[in-house]
């Protein structure tokens, strides 16, 4: 019996397609086939644990993500690799994209991280989400729809905020976030006065910055999504090995819980 292909072992010109607007289109315009249904997911959500930060790696390079043997077999595969995971109730689908830009193996290697896995992420959080918690948490897909709403976005008198966008982002927030939060009833159900309701931010200082060589965003909106909910620090010793390290160990977490799709 011959052994499994790795991806390491090759060039990575076989899953070129997957990252080619051919396929993006295709898996856009693609239904299930008739009488496919995903599994029940009742019995392997049981296996799915409460994150546990692991700083540690086995090895310390910062032009490497470590993958384990299995990992590296299953991105040596042919085919898509589509997936979906036992916690997201849509469910969010992953595909060859999602298991490579996580270890930085995407043809630019840079790692930037998918909506998917940012969506995937938070309903992770939230699906261990004590029911006295004073946090909430949405995905990217929610302010997506804020700004692309009627609601205006306004300017800011904040000379010093070179991003626009950023701006925007908050102005967009402190307008439309109260209007979804008085639809949904919570203002009543909380007995909230709604014209004494209103929506702040606070800049946080001596944080960890992005570093290294790859494209760590959105492993850093991983970080401190867990930090900020779990009441953890901010700061880490080393943030390129910190990000290094988030990537390992969520390659590998993903990859233990990942459930078969169409």
């Amino acid at each position: 019996m011959a052994k499994p292909e790795k991806r390491s072992q090759k060039d990575g010109s076989e899953s070129s397609y997957y990252w080619s607007s051919k396929f993006v289109k295709a898996e856009k315009n693609r239904i299930p086939p008739y009488g496919c249904m995903d599994p029940d997911m009742s019995q392997v959500l049981k296996d799915v644990q409460p994150w546990v930060e692991n700083l540690s790696r086995v090895n310390k390079a910062i032009d490497k993500v470590h993958v384990t043997n299995d990992y590296d077999e299953f991105l040596g595969k042919s085919g898509p690799l589509r997936n979906i995971f036992p916690w997201s109730k849509e469910p969010v689908r992953v595909d060859h994209r999602f298991w490579e830009s996580l270890v930085c193996l995407d043809p630019p290697k840079k790692g930037w991280l998918m909506d998917e896995h940012i969506d995937l992420w938070v309903e992770y959080m939230l699906h261990f989400r004590p029911v006295a918690a004073n946090w909430a948490m949405v995905t990217a897909y929610f302010v997506k729809l804020l700004l692309q709403d009627s609601i205006p976005i306004c300017g800011s008198q904040e000379q010093d905020e070179k991003r626009p966008w950023y701006v925007n982002m908050r102005a967009c927030l402190q307008a439309g976030l109260p209007i979804v939060l008085e639809q949904a009833k919570v203002f009543e159900k909380k007995c909230i006065d709604r014209a004494k309701y209103g929506i702040t931010f606070k800049d946080a200082r001596n944080i960890p910055a992005q570093g290294g060589l790859f494209g760590d965003c959105g492993i850093w909106v991983c970080i401190f999504l867990y930090r900020l909910s779990h009441g953890k620090r901010l700061a880490v010793e080393n943030p390129v090995q910190a990000a290094l390290a988030y990537r390992e160990h969520m390659a590998n977490f993903f990859f233990k819980h990942r459930v078969s799709s169409w």
